[in-house]
């Protein structure tokens, strides 16, 4: 009799964090792992095909990734430090990358593999696939073999790929995502939203407004707290809202008088 073909046994990966990044992840993910996730939170219930675990059982986890805000990423990974096994591939998923990368240079033995990322969507921007989307990758303690490996396997999934250093992350990161979001919010109290006539820049702006509100309020604070080139920019907006004011505010005093 031939033999019994193996049954495929897909590997096992670790999520920590289930929220609404945590969610889309496992989602994607789930076709090609067994996905464990784990909450402190406890979530009534979990996508088809993805599994609680404990947080101990998740360390024995080939591959971990950390869905956490960022505020939660020190104590978390001193939580975790003794537990992981030698081995594993840890990669967070921040939108900040300076800090967590040096937090996890701190806390994470030298035999664990770490592997910075930050997708450049979100469960709102994602849609059905991720076909045509970024993630920055931010190499930190991982082997050439794997990193080239995890590159092909997002690529698969028809992501773009950057690689750049924590630094030139938070940098470019400060003067675009940061931006946005402090603009959008900033908008979004004083757009006419339901407005019917409006020119196709006025609807991209409101979308940029109301895509900011999507994201927590914590996560924005988070991104001006952790991420050092964003601290300057609010005032350097601010100042250039004032320049303006006053340039209309003259404009109209210079009208008045040649009226009077």
């Amino acid at each position: 009799m031939p033999a019994k073909s193996k049954k495929y046994r897909k590997k096992e990966i670790g999520i920590i964090g289930y929220g609404r990044f945590g969610r889309l992840a496992a989602h994607h993910l789930k076709r090609r792992f067994t996905v464990y996730v784990f909450d402190k939170r406890q979530p009534n219930r979990t996508e088809r095909g993805i599994k609680f675990s404990t947080l101990q059982s998740l360390m024995a986890k080939e591959i971990i990734i950390l869905a956490v805000p960022i505020n939660c990423m020190k104590s978390l990974l001193k939580t975790i430090s003794s537990r992981i096994q030698p081995g594993t591939i840890l990669i967070d998923l921040c939108s900040v990358k300076e800090q967590p990368v040096k937090w996890m240079k701190e806390y994470i033995p030298k035999h664990i593999k770490i592997l910075g990322t930050h997708p450049l969507f979100g469960p709102d921007s994602a849609g059905t696939n991720l076909k045509g989307r970024s993630i920055v990758l931010c190499p930190v303690n991982i082997p050439n073999s794997d990193l080239k490996a995890i590159i092909k396997f997002l690529r698969s999934f028809g992501l773009t790929i950057h690689l750049l250093s924590p630094e030139d992350h938070d940098r470019l990161m400060a003067s675009t995502l940061f931006i946005t979001q402090f603009i959008g919010r900033a908008a979004f109290g004083v757009l006419p939203v339901d407005s019917c006539v409006t020119t196709p820049n006025f609807k991209r702006l409101i979308a940029i407004a109301r895509s900011s509100q999507s994201d927590s309020i914590d996560l924005f604070r988070d991104m001006y707290r952790y991420n050092r080139f964003a601290r300057t920019i609010p005032l350097k907006i601010i100042r250039n809202f004032e320049k303006l004011s006053t340039v209309l505010l003259e404009s109209y005093r210079h009208l008045h008088k040649k009226q009077t």
